[in-house]
């Protein structure tokens, strides 16, 4: 099971994962300092594209900004459906129904890639996913809320816009993964972010926003936001699923997220940790090790047995 871990690629998805974590912690610092959470998002994928678009240019000169025509489109729809949109449907989604709510319509992405996966790749729903996809389901939802309803609130067009973030964010895993064979990671993410910059800023307008509250503070929290949860996290993501994993166990992997940023919350907040966040904390973390459980392999020892 381990040997499989890393070498089909799990083990850059949880990584990607736990630095996806970090996410909320530049939104709150870049909150704190006048920027608005939409205008966050664009300034994490337009420096996330800069970055890459500067590490591309190390590693391969201008020759590894070519791709073809197909590559092309396919950037387009990961940048304006799984980046543009999703960002700007996840911040609709919080403005109607609050944080708490939109997290938890976010993790309905897991469904959707298990669904997709079957569909696209013929790739076999078994018990064992079933399990793994219903105790991560429950542990974000515990980890999110924190077992308290009062924090959630409901209106229709927020559920809408938060099932279609979850929609989009599974669409990325699809699609990223079909990308991988023929094309060069590193020049998939910088098309996807520049097309996703294009769309936030012709949506979001987000540059009087960013002009009034610009300064050095900022701009170092915006190249941190690019490098850590974007740049390095994206590159992660793309390199483990070039090697091939099941499709419908990444977006479990990846989940470990919402435990990165709960213990996040929990060291640098100073936010309590309940005894249902703790539970939903283990149940993401059981639901991962279920999830790369080798079914043949417990199998054969029953058998033994």
């Amino acid at each position: 099971m381990l040997h499989d871990f890393f070498r089909k690629g799990y083990s850059e998805i949880l990584a990607a994962g736990i630095t996806w974590g970090t996410i909320g912690l530049f939104v709150t610092m870049l909150g704190s300092a006048g920027i608005a959470s939409s205008s966050a998002a664009f300034l994490r994928i337009f420096a996330g594209a800069v970055i890459i678009g500067i590490l591309i240019i190390t590693k391969k000169g201008l020759p590894g900004f070519y791709i073809n025509g197909k590559g092309l489109t396919l950037c387009i729809i990961l940048g304006i459906c799984s980046q543009g949109m999703f960002n700007y449907c996840y911040n609709a989604s919080i403005a109607n129904t609050g944080m708490a709510t939109a997290s938890i319509l976010l993790y309905t992405a897991p469904v959707f890639v298990l669904i997709m996966s079957a569909v696209f790749f013929s790739e076999k729903i078994t018990m064992v996913k079933s399990i793994a996809l219903f105790l991560n389901v429950a542990g974000c939802i515990l980890t999110v809320a924190g077992g308290s309803i009062d924090s959630m609130q409901f209106s229709a067009a927020g559920v809408l816009f938060g099932i279609a973030a979850g929609f989009l964010y599974a669409l990325m895993t699809i699609v990223s993964k079909t990308t991988t064979d023929d094309y060069d990671p590193l020049a998939i993410l910088f098309y996807s972010f520049i097309f996703g910059s294009v769309f936030l800023a012709l949506v979001i307008h987000p540059f009087d926003d960013i002009a009034a509250s610009w300064n050095f503070k900022t701009f170092l929290l915006a190249l941190g936001y690019g490098a850590i949860p974007t740049a390095l996290s994206y590159k992660l993501y793309m390199s483990g699923l070039s090697k091939k994993p099941e499709t419908s166990k990444v977006p479990v992997i990846a989940s470990v997220e919402t435990v990165a940023a709960a213990m996040i919350g929990i060291i640098v907040f100073r936010e309590d940790i309940s005894v249902p966040k703790a539970a939903g904390i283990f149940l993401v973390l059981v639901s991962i090790f279920i999830m790369n459980m080798r079914v043949s392999s417990s199998k054969k020892i029953l058998r033994q047995k």
